[in-house]
């Protein structure tokens, strides 16, 4: 039969692979269909899905099955891209090929860099991988020298299946490094131990539960490469705490679902993480991992995002100064006059209240009307982005208190002390920089 006939129904010949006495059992096909998910490049959007769709109807109406459509869902995947040799002058990509003897056929010279028909220099831009330009990659020589978890784990993490992917040779080195280090880091039990609960154990539970919640959400979207960096900023996470003498009952449950929740994309890595930390059984036959909601409420998300802020505001400022290992790390506490403004003019900018009248509300205020120049800075960075704004801790108090149990795991990961002052406290002028949620950094 043609192709496009077959091509049209061979979802319900796999539904009942064994019978040899008709084409599929109706028990079998109503069990398993419709198709949950159907996944195929863009030139199947129209015609294949046409024929499949028409093919569904007529043997429903034959009463071979129940189900009046194929799919339950579509995902036109992004096609995989390659550099390639274009002639600007012929105004082509230039094909690459052998004979049979291995001798170069193709129609543009490696060595020379030029195009055979015009003798002119070629350029390199990006075309889709095709056979009829010789531009494909073999995957049996990656799997030879990498294994097939990095091919796998590399197409996923390069960009999400809808998307377009260019291909690198230095992109797939540089993922099979990621899947080394995650190797070592799930692989290597720490040394000590603890069974007390400590403060460093609230920000692992709430960056544990984010990511099983995720992972999970981007899975059923096809947004994998996303949940590839939410696992991989986790695993460096996960690494740090290693490090910290951490509570050994959470330490597992964390290896454990981190190593399911990659499974899906590195399966034979997996598989072997989870005998090599002494599971029984395959991994493949577990349960999905669950998460606890009351771990990533929006107050703690709001705080652990403020202490998150920090760290990336430490090392931008880092950059900017060429300091690779300051002395100290100072932050400062905004008072609580601020917290009170924030709150406040974000309601009012939620109400339509415009910048011109936050000011005079503001001013309508007898404690507020003397930090009359600070405040007009201060309502300048809320309009811009207000989104960005917002007072994660209900007082001053809290605030110092959160950042003062934190400054030892902050320190940790930027090798350096912290030193936590309030506002009032602090000398240096930089202190009227402090926000609700965003201490005045001064390195030293």
């Amino acid at each position: 039969m043609d192709t496009f006939v077959d091509s049209s129904w061979y979802f319900f010949r796999f539904t009942s692979p064994w019978t040899n006495k008709t084409t599929y059992e109706r028990k079998d096909i109503d069990y398993w269909g419709p198709v949950d998910q159907y996944i195929g490049g863009i030139e199947h959007a129209i015609l294949h899905l046409l024929y499949a769709r028409f093919f569904t109807k007529v043997t429903r109406d034959l009463k071979l099955h129940t189900h009046a459509e194929p799919f339950k869902a579509l995902l036109t995947q992004g096609m995989i891209n390659m550099a390639h040799p274009f002639c600007e002058n012929c105004g082509k990509f230039l094909p690459k090929s052998f004979d049979k003897k291995g001798n170069w056929t193709g129609e543009y010279d490696p060595e020379k860099q030029t195009c055979n028909s015009c003798g002119q220099k070629y350029i390199v831009k990006s075309a889709k991988m095709s056979k009829s330009l010789g531009n494909t990659v073999s995957p049996q020589g990656i799997v030879e020298k990498y294994g097939g978890d990095t091919a796998r784990f590399f197409i996923m993490h390069g960009a999400n299946p809808e998307k377009e992917l260019e291909w690198s040779d230095t992109g797939l080195v540089a993922d099979y490094k990621v899947l080394m280090r995650i190797w070592n880091v799930l692989s290597e039990e720490p040394k000590q131990f603890r069974n007390k609960q400590d403060v460093y154990d609230q920000y692992i539970e709430y960056r544990l539960n984010r990511m099983v919640k995720n992972v999970t959400e981007c899975y059923q979207k096809m947004l994998i490469r996303d949940a590839l960096n939410e696992i991989i900023g986790f695993v460096d996470v996960l690494r740090q705490y290693s490090e910290m003498i951490p509570k050994k009952a959470l330490y597992q449950d964390a290896r454990e679902k981190t190593i399911l929740l990659l499974s899906p994309v590195v399966p034979h890595l997996c598989e072997e993480l989870w005998k090599l930390t002494g599971h029984k059984g395959y991994l493949s036959l577990e349960k999905w991992s669950k998460f606890d909601n009351n771990l990533i409420n929006e107050a703690i998300e709001r705080q652990w995002l403020a202490f998150e802020n920090v760290i990336d505001d430490v090392k931008n400022i880092q950059k900017l100064i060429k300091v690779d290992t300051p002395q100290e790390v100072q932050l400062i506490i905004a008072d609580n006059w601020k917290n009170d403004l924030v709150s406040q003019v974000l309601v009012w900018i939620k109400e339509g209240v415009g910048i011109g009248d936050l000011m005079k509300k503001t001013m309508a205020n007898d404690n507020w009307k003397k930090q009359g120049k600070l405040i007009k800075g201060i309502l300048d960075k809320i309009s811009k982005n207000p989104g960005k704004f917002g007072a994660p801790f209900s007082t001053q108090d809290e605030e110092f208190e959160f950042f003062s149990q934190n400054a030892v795991l902050m320190g940790k990961e930027l090798n350096t002390k912290f030193v936590i002052q309030k506002e009032a406290d602090a000398t240096d002028p930089k202190k009227a920089q402090a926000l609700p949620g965003k201490p005045a950094i001064i390195i030293k």
